[in-house]
C-alpha cells in the first residue's frame, strides 16, 4: 500500500515588547494537490499573527483553518520540533491550548512538546472539506522586564499523507429492507361431484306417505264400523 507524504514548516514566533497586538483575521494552510503543494493566508508560513506584542498577563487568541482543496482523501500530521536552547526561558513563560471542536488536544508551556514529539494523526479529511483549531496563547504575570523585546520561535512541522482511491474503505451500502414473509395460502379441499343426498326433502316425503297410510287406514276402519253397524 502506497501512500504519498509531503511536509510543510510552519513557524510560531512569537515577540515580546510595549506595544498592542492588532486583531488579525484566521489564518489558513491549505492543501492543494500534487503540483501546487500548499497555499498560506496570510503569504507566509508564520500564520500566529496575533501573537505577537505581547504583555506580561496576556491572553491571545487565533484561529487557523486546515483545509483539503484536492479531490483526494487526505491525513493531517502534526509535530513539534524541539525549541532552541536560547529561547527555552521565554517560552516557559507561555501557555499554549489548542482546542478542536470545544475539546482540548494540547495545553503545554511553549518550551515542551507534549504529545506532539513525534508525528501525530490529528484529522483524516474528505476531497473538499476542512477543520479548524482555536488557539489560547496565555502569557504568565510573573514574567519579568528582561523579557521585554526579546523574541522566540517555535517550530511546527505538518505532514499531509495522500491516500490513493484504492486505498480508502468504500462507503457501506445501505442493507436493503427483508421482504415480508407471505402467508400460507390455505391448502384447497377436493370436492366430490357426485350429487349428494337431499335428506331434508326426504324427511318429509316420509312424512307424508306415513301420514297418507295412516289417514287411509283411520278411513279404511271407520267404513267397515259403519257398514257393520248397518247390518246390525
Amino acid at each position: 500500500m502506497m501512500k504519498k507524504k509531503w511536509t510543510v514548516l510552519l513557524l510560531l514566533f512569537l515577540f515580546l515588547s510595549l506595544s498592542e497586538g492588532k486583531p488579525v483575521h484566521a489564518s489558513s494552510v491549505t492543501y492543494r494537490n500534487q503540483a501546487e503543494l500548499f497555499v498560506f493566508v496570510p503569504n507566509s508560513k508564520d500564520l500566529f499573527d496575533n501573537f505577537k506584542g505581547l504583555m506580561p498577563g496576556d491572553v491571545r487568541t487565533q484561529e487557523i483553518f486546515l483545509r483539503n482543496d484536492s479531490s483526494q482523501f487526505v491525513d493531517f500530521f502534526l509535530k513539534i520540533n524541539p525549541v532552541k536552547e536560547e529561547d527555552e526561558a521565554l517560552l516557559r513563560q507561555m501557555t499554549l491550548v489548542i482546542s478542536e471542536e470545544g475539546e482540548e488536544i494540547f495545553r503545554e508551556s511553549l518550551d515542551q512538546q507534549g504529545s506532539f514529539e513525534n508525528y501525530v494523526k490529528i484529522k483524516e479529511l474528505f476531497p473538499e472539506s476542512a477543520f479548524s483549531w482555536d488557539l489560547s496563547l496565555e502569557v504568565s504575570k510573573e514574567m519579568g522586564n528582561e523579557f521585554m523585546g526579546k523574541g522566540a520561535e517555535v517550530e511546527w512541522v505538518i505532514m499531509i499523507e495522500e491516500i490513493e482511491d484504492e486505498d480508502v474503505d468504500p462507503l457501506p451500502l445501505p442493507e436493503e429492507p427483508e421482504e415480508p414473509e407471505k402467508p400460507e395460502e390455505p391448502e384447497e379441499e377436493e370436492i366430490d361431484d357426485k350429487e349428494l343426498p337431499k335428506t331434508g326433502e326426504q324427511s318429509e316425503n316420509y312424512l307424508l306417505y306415513g301420514g297418507g297410510l295412516l289417514a287411509l287406514g283411520i278411513l279404511v276402519l271407520f267404513l267397515d264400523k259403519k257398514r257393520k253397524g248397518a247390518s246390525n
